[in-house]
């Protein structure tokens, strides 16, 4: 992985993943008889960790309004006193070596960048800096970037037999526009009741909707179809998302929502989730006659049915995060579609925090999961240094990761903003965890 400025300096860096502890290792190409032309009074090497963010102020140059370096270690790579060998061509190849901190909490890698400079992005690369010694000058620069993935600190458990949270909501169907009916529909979001969710590693949801007639006379018993409010009658009807929410703590706060599962339809957009929830099963139970009297059934009763969806997706998108200019959350969204106007049913979860499930005794884990998640992309992900050298081989053969994921989303701006202005304002945003090339 490198980049260039121009033939006075390049950078390379051993491309791959890194966690906690991890080392950074690359080299630096000067062309020293250039450096000392352009007087060049030292050339640096920094490792650097820095949160990017919109605000209220004016955009700077790359789009970002706001930086945050959490992160920064300072080698001296060369000085014009330095004697370094040089090669034909006149450049001398200079190697270094970072290491991340182990002891210290930092965010994955993330980013979020739209148009107008409403971005938000947490960056890691190395730097070689030559400190240009006229004032007039900008310094020369060449840099590299690496994804990061922090430890998961929450206990490792099984997601499939821990106990369950629900989110229940109601809604009473309208035949007309000011004219609600005794029929409703109730839908129910079902999640393991867990500190925070893992990433890399299989979740089960389960979804159930009901759908409820008005009381009947008991002549209705044999004929529900016409009396219950029709429901999806298979998975790829659903209207299911992950909303991955992002909040500014700069002024006032600038929530996106971010549809991350474009429901149950099949997407090109489904590759950061494992498997595609439009192939899942839903079970369509028969309708059941409840009766509003048990012991005098000619009272009547009521026509119900149910649909439950189960699904267990496996997530490859960032982990939750904060940091001093914003935080990542996530929420999981339902909507139910009925014909008639305002008959749609919505029902959103509270906050979730999603962890990276990458844990201190085994961060090579994150590597043979994202894999096996996605065994049809390419894949080239190197883990800490420690892992045996046959492990690393088995990893170099791989092929190399593109993106994570690409996406559509809006910005819900502020109070201040009139409705058009909002429209108006509302634009395409990309997010991604990390890219290797």
């Amino acid at each position: 992985m490198a980049s260039h400025t121009d033939t006075l300096l390049s950078i390379h860096i051993t491309p791959g993943l890194r966690t906690p502890g991890a080392v950074v290792e690359g080299n630096a190409r000067l062309h020293i008889e250039k450096l000392r032309e352009k007087e060049i009074m030292e050339v640096a090497g920094r490792l650097i960790g820095e949160a990017l963010s919109p605000s209220a102020d004016t955009v700077s140059e790359n789009g970002y309004r706001l930086s945050d370096v959490f992160l920064k270690r300072d080698v001296v790579l060369w000085t014009p006193q330095t004697v370094t060998e040089v090669d034909v061509s006149g450049f001398a190849t200079i190697p270094f070596t970072f290491e991340i901190p182990q002891d210290e909490k930092f965010p994955p890698s993330f980013e979020c960048v739209g148009r107008r400079g409403v971005n938000g992005a947490v960056e890691y690369r190395v730097e070689v800096v030559g400190l240009v010694k006229k004032y007039d000058q900008k310094d020369v620069r060449a840099s590299a970037t690496f994804p990061f993935l922090p430890f998961d600190t929450t206990p490792a458990i099984t997601l499939v037999n821990c106990s369950r949270q629900s989110w229940r909501k109601e809604k009473n169907i309208r035949k007309a526009l000011l004219f609600s009916t005794g029929a409703h529909i109730s839908a129910e979001i079902s999640l393991p009741k867990v500190e925070a969710l893992p990433i890399f590693q299989s979740i089960p949801i389960e979804v159930k909707i009901t759908s409820f007639s008005d009381w009947l006379s008991q002549s209705a018993s044999s004929s529900p179809d016409s009396h219950l409010p029709p429901l999806p009658q298979n998975a790829y009807d659903l209207d299911l998302k992950w909303i991955c929410q992002m909040a500014s703590k700069v002024g006032e706060p600038i929530i996106v929502p971010i549809a991350i599962i474009p429901g149950m339809k099949e997407s090109p957009r489904t590759h950061y989730v494992s498997p595609p929830a439009w192939q899942s099963a839903l079970e369509v139970q028969a309708p059941q006659w409840m009766l509003k009297d048990d012991l005098n059934p000619s009272k009547g009763g009521r026509w119900s049915r149910e649909i439950i969806f189960r699904w267990s997706p496996t997530l490859t998108c960032p982990p939750s995060f904060e940091t001093s200019l914003f935080t990542l959350q996530y929420r999981v969204e339902l909507i139910v579609h009925l014909p008639g106007m305002r008959n749609d049913l919505q029902l959103q979860t509270g906050l979730l925090t999603l962890s990276s499930g990458v844990y201190p005794e085994q961060p090579e884990q994150a590597i043979i999961s994202y894999r096996s998640s996605r065994e049809q992309d390419d894949v080239r992900m190197v883990p800490n240094t420690n892992i045996d050298r046959e492990y690393l081989e088995q990893l170099e053969a791989l092929p190399v990761v593109v993106e994570f994921f690409s996406m559509m989303a809006a910005c819900s701006c502020r109070k201040t903003h009139s409705v058009p202005e909002r429209l108006r304002l509302a634009w395409p945003l990309r997010i991604a965890l990390w890219k290797v090339v």
